[in-house]
């Protein structure tokens, strides 16, 4: 599935964010919230404003800012993936060269 913005997420689930748009204060505040690049998202109510679960805490955004946040659905293929990418004590770059 391709990816959307947060805003556009009319279905609770959880989502993994692959971007936060812009440098301004709204960006700025969301990610100070937990949600950046590579961090899964918990939709626990969509509207304005959103119930988001973000490490364990539950934080509303409003609409507009969560037009900042580019999404996708974490499914039992991406989440294998994402999850195997890397052996324990290796980064995902793949620490072993030699």
């Amino acid at each position: 599935m391709s990816p959307l913005l947060l805003s556009e997420i009319t279905v609770t689930g959880l989502y993994r964010c692959l971007d936060v748009a812009g440098d301004g204060d709204d960006a700025l505040r969301l990610k100070r919230l937990g949600i950046c690049a590579g961090r899964k998202i918990e939709v626990l109510r969509a509207g304005d404003p959103m119930v988001l679960n973000v490490l364990g805490t539950q934080v509303g955004v409003s609409r507009l800012a969560a037009a900042l946040v580019t999404v996708e659905p974490v499914t039992a293929t991406t989440a294998a993936t994402q999850d195997n990418s890397a052996k324990p004590g290796e980064s995902a770059e793949g620490a072993n060269h030699g």
